[in-house]
């Protein structure tokens, strides 16, 4: 169940948010709210307790850096011949980010939203292809 509501988020996004289609920021508010779950139980096995106040707090945040990641606000932009310029700056989404982090002090958010992964894959030949080391030359 989500923490935080469509209207903190807006009132967080301020002028990067759309208010004049106002679209929905429910799919980014439901999206935070599995990530903030993770950041919950990890915590907790941190044997750190997040406040109420502080999980709001931090999927606000995400919601925010979620939606202004899928909706940027260009300068200028052109599509076959036609363009458009606008007033507002670009967004930097990475503040939302970095307000979430700052608000999770556990550093469970940052670690999952920056969880580098690792794999190998053998090149060489299948075990009935290779040559014994004694029958090289």
């Amino acid at each position: 169940m989500a923490r935080t509501t469509q209207l903190a988020v807006e009132n967080l996004l301020l002028k990067d948010y759309d208010s004049r289609n106002r679209p929905s920021l429910s799919p980014f508010i439901d999206s935070a709210t599995v990530v903030v779950d993770r950041v919950v139980t990890c915590a907790t096995s941190k044997d750190i307790t997040l406040t109420t106040a502080e999980k709001e707090l931090i999927e606000r945040w995400l919601a925010a850096f979620l939606y202004t990641r899928s909706d940027p606000i260009y300068q200028s932009k052109n599509t076959d011949g036609a363009g458009g310029g606008f007033v507002q700056d670009p967004v930097d989404p990475e503040r939302y980010r970095m307000g979430a982090y700052a608000v999770d002090y556990s550093g469970c958010l940052k670690g999952i939203l920056e969880k580098k992964s690792a794999s190998a894959v053998w090149l060489g030949k299948n075990p009935t292809q290779q040559v014994d080391y004694i029958d090289r030359r």
